[in-house]
């Protein structure tokens, strides 16, 4: 599910960004009692924002993400601050391995 709430409720600089280092965390560093097959990862939010960057101005989007289990209960969640273009070759790199479930 992907909702775009047109809102600018995204912390001033991704407080709460995760590097792919922190995406590699197993289910048992996140409190979780579930294999890692047996969640969902479910897009809440978009917002964007302006950001004035060092080579100029670019657009900034905030993705809320949201770690659910089979039952539905959520378990973990955090917001993700990048550029359309980061979003874009992480979006065809699932694509490609049969991770993305809609468009």
């Amino acid at each position: 599910m992907l909702s775009c709430t047109g809102r600018r409720d995204c912390i001033e600089r991704d407080k709460t960004h995760l590097d792919e280092s922190r995406l590699q965390k197993n289910s048992e560093d996140m409190g979780v009692q579930e294999s890692p097959t047996e969640f969902q990862l479910v897009i809440t939010a978009c917002t964007s924002e302006t950001v004035q960057g060092s080579e100029g101005s670019y657009t900034a989007y905030c993705l809320r993400c949201v770690l659910v289990g089979l039952g539905g209960k959520e378990r973990k969640s955090w917001e993700v601050r990048r550029r359309y273009s980061e979003f874009h070759d992480l979006h065809m790199r699932m694509k490609a391995l049969g991770k993305v479930h809609a468009e």
